[in-house]
């Protein structure tokens, strides 16, 4: 995953970044759709597993969304669902 690296609360030692939204479509966003992921400019995610954390219209709205989520749920739970989804990549 390339991108900025942040800190984050909780982030159990893993590191993530800020980057552009691959998936980003300007046309779902001029249509009005409001809660599609595809419509965020910007995304916060892990390095290792490439989880999706949370995104915004902005670098500082990504940012601060993944703090508060990441804060929220506390290290068991952040490091739970990591070990989830490198099972989930060991899987595949």
């Amino acid at each position: 995953m390339v991108g900025d690296p942040v800190d984050l609360p909780n982030n159990c030692g893993e590191t993530f970044v800020v980057h552009f939204n691959p998936f980003f479509d300007k046309n779902i966003v001029q249509m009005g759709v409001l809660f599609d992921v595809d419509a965020e400019r910007f995304r916060v995610t892990h390095v290792g597993t490439g989880f999706r954390v949370a995104g915004g219209d902005t670098i500082d709205d990504a940012i601060a969304q993944a703090a508060a989520k990441m804060e929220h749920k506390g290290e068991g739970e952040v490091r739970a669902v990591l070990d989830r989804a490198r099972a989930t990549l060991a899987a595949a």
